[in-house]
C-alpha cells in the first residue's frame, strides 16, 4: 500500500479500515493523496491517524469510531473543504481533536458534527476559539 496514492476517486471510494485488533499504524498510507472519505472503527490498537498528512479534502466525510487506544486525529490536519460531516465517537483514549481544527475553522464541514463518547469533546465553537485538546 505504500505507493498507492488514491482510492479512486472518480469512483468516490472511501477508506475502510475496521476491526483490526493488531493495527498500530497507518504509515504505510502516507503517499495517500487523494481519498473520498474516511472510516475508521474498531481497530483497538491504533494510536493516531499518521499516515493521512498528504490528504487535503475528504468530501465524503470522516468516521472515527471506537478506536480505544486512539489519541489524537493530528493526521488529518491538512484537511479542508466541504465534507459530507464528522463522526468522531467512543474513542475513550482520545484526548486531542487538533487534527481537525483546519477543517472546522475554514467552515468546511457542511454536514454534521458528532464527537461524542471519546476522552475529549468539543463542540466545533470551542475548535475554533482553540480549545481542541484536554
Amino acid at each position: 500500500l505504500a505507493k498507492l496514492s488514491s482510492s479512486g476517486m472518480s469512483e468516490n471510494r472511501l477508506i475502510y479500515i475496521t476491526d483490526n485488533t493488531k493495527l498500530t499504524s497507518l504509515k504505510g498510507l502516507a503517499s495517500l493523496t487523494n481519498i473520498s472519505g474516511i472510516f475508521l472503527t474498531r481497530n483497538t490498537e491504533l494510536k493516531d491517524l499518521q499516515g493521512f498528512e498528504k490528504v487535503k479534502s475528504l468530501k465524503f466525510g470522516i468516521t472515527v469510531s471506537e478506536n480505544t487506544k486512539l489519541m489524537n486525529v493530528n493526521g488529518l490536519t491538512n484537511v479542508e473543504g466541504a465534507t459530507t460531516g464528522i463522526s468522531i465517537t467512543n474513542n475513550t483514549g482520545l484526548t486531542s481533536l487538533c487534527g481537525i481544527t483546519k477543517l472546522v475553522k475554514g467552515g468546511g464541514n457542511t454536514g454534521s458534527y458528532q464527537v461524542t463518547g471519546n476522552a475529549f469533546n468539543a463542540t466545533v465553537e470551542e475548535i475554533k476559539a482553540g480549545k481542541c485538546s484536554k
